[in-house]
């Protein structure tokens, strides 16, 4: 890992993304003259003025682009960037955790790819925006990741399987929600004469009508959402390279994250809404390398059966492993405190609704029932256990989460007892694994 590089360019490519980047940074600037030029000259005045916002942005990019040199020299990797303002930005070798790769259509196309530095200080180090294939072989072998063109596949995702994705992601009710408000909004879009003449056309079959329109606003969710998918996770495999596992995927769009087994620090198994009926669930892992930032968890694998989850890991991170951790669940005593916890936020929204529509406002009543049935469903899956250094936490907001973490990540823990607990001998757990919180 001590051998230097020599002094690399980012591709030509690279000179076009640098102009982008710059241009959309100044936008909020930008509008405004290019209304000016809408307002003083019309439709020339505007092609003209982007004309001379993209020479002056691909001048900027070359400029750019001339002044950013990249490699490894001794035992750290060393940026040299900047036109009037110089910068050299330093990464010792020893601190480098992952290579992450991205690769757009036009990335592909053109022969390039994203490549993203990352240490165990979290986040991103350094980013480079286009990299040839020879660059990126060079400096995975600079940083001690050489490739071997050969992949151990831990496991893949079976095209037959996206469907099922597709149809279970929270994206449908999203997606769905979504139509049903542009809808009810088509006449602030020019389009009321349209939605008057199909009620009218619609009307002497309204029940046939609304199965119609409800119909069709699942079906088309359900294909943009497999549309969605495919193009996202096709290809999706996790692949063991030494001592880490890159997570590859995409269709149109190839993404590589790198996770070193070492970093990983917490498993997050979560059965949503739709898939916990049909025994299924997502895998997500945390680790050190992202900090506290969004990006600090990785998806390890979008969809597979319960059962299969703790096989998935013990293989793929040995040291979380799911199995041989029992849970300790609430006392039964603790039951009506779930229950009422849950039940009394929507009978609170009861009581001012009634206070301002009188009896008609009563009707929010018919969320209590839901609500406390909800809250028998926490009380259920609550539970939390410590075994061979390992943590296992469970709990349920709609979708039940399970957490395993190393016992060591535990950041803080805090007992916490109301008066109404302390008679009932009772107390409320709360703890941070990893800046994530979690309570029973």
């Amino acid at each position: 890992m001590t051998a230097d590089t020599a002094e690399h360019r980012l591709h030509p490519y690279g000179v076009v993304l640098i102009a982008a980047r710059r241009i959309r940074r100044l936008s909020s600037l930008l509008l405004p003259a290019l209304a000016a030029a809408v307002v003083a000259v019309g439709l020339p005045g505007v092609i003209a003025f982007g004309a001379v916002v993209a020479v002056a942005g691909l001048g900027f990019g070359l400029a750019q682009w001339r002044r950013f040199t990249y490699g490894v020299e001794g035992d750290a990797f060393v940026v040299h960037r900047g036109v009037l303002e110089q910068e050299t930005r330093t990464v010792p070798l020893s601190r480098v955790q992952s290579l992450d790769v991205h690769q757009g259509v036009v990335d592909r196309v053109i022969g390039a790819r994203r490549l993203t530095i990352r240490t165990a200080a979290g986040g991103a180090s350094v980013e480079l925006l286009a990299v040839s294939a020879a660059a990126e072989v060079q400096l995975r072998g600079a940083l001690g990741e050489p490739v071997t063109g050969t992949e151990d596949v831990v496991r893949a995702l079976a095209p037959r399987e996206l469907p099922l994705i597709a149809l279970t992601s929270p994206r449908v009710l999203g997606g769905l929600a979504v139509l049903v408000a542009i809808a009810s909004r088509l006449q602030d879009f020019g389009l009321a004469s349209f939605t008057v003449e199909a009620e009218g056309q619609l009307e002497p079959h309204n029940a046939l009508a609304l199965a119609a329109v409800v119909g069709g606003l699942l079906l088309f969710t359900a294909l943009a959402s497999l549309v969605g998918t495919v193009i996202a996770l096709y290809g999706f495999r996790i692949v063991r390279d030494g001592d880490r596992l890159r997570m590859r995927r995409g269709l149109l769009n190839f993404r590589e994250t790198v996770i070193p087994v070492a970093r990983a620090r917490a498993v997050h198994i979560r059965e949503g809404l739709l898939r916990e009926p049909l025994h299924r669930c997502s895998l997500t892992v945390r680790t050190t390398a992202r900090g506290t930032r969004a990006s600090s968890s990785a998806v390890l694998f979008p969809l597979l059966r319960v059962a299969e989850s703790g096989p998935l890991v013990r293989d793929a991170l040995p040291a979380l492993d799911l199995d041989g951790i029992a849970l300790e669940q609430p006392p039964r005593r603790a039951r009506g405190r779930f229950v009422r916890r849950a039940a009394l936020p929507p009978l609170a929204a009861a009581a001012v609704a009634a206070a301002l529509w009188g009896p008609a406002g009563a009707v929010v009543l018919i969320a209590v029932p839901p609500a406390a049935l909800l809250g028998l469903a926490r009380f259920r899956a609550a539970g939390f256990g410590v075994t061979g250094g390992r943590l296992r936490w469970r709990r349920r907001g709609l979708a039940r989460h399970t957490l395993v973490a190393q016992e060591r990540t535990v950041q803080w823990r805090r007992v916490r007892q109301s008066p109404f607990q302390r008679r009932r001998s009772l107390a409320t757990l709360r703890a941070a694994v990893e800046n994530q919180q979690d309570s029973v």
